[in-house]
């Protein structure tokens, strides 16, 4: 059965690392992750995700690595 993620992330403003690799993700990156300001350390690897990336990520200013593979 597919996974989603919780629109209540937006609201982990001080959120640095957000691990969710092999979950089963079968959608696009949620726009509420916009909210994920201090987002370092992002990995959504090894899941089924859809469509382009969005906006959000470029939110992410603190960014220092990106898994998608």
């Amino acid at each position: 059965m597919p996974s989603q993620i919780q629109p209540e992330l937006n609201a982990l403003d001080s959120l640095k690392v957000l691990a969710i690799s092999n979950s089963r993700i079968s959608s696009e990156i949620p726009r509420t992750l916009v909210g994920c300001k201090s987002l370092k350390i992002v990995d959504f690897s090894s899941n089924n995700l859809l469509g382009n990336l969005n906006d959000a990520i470029t939110k992410w200013s603190n960014l220092k690595y990106l898994t998608l593979a």
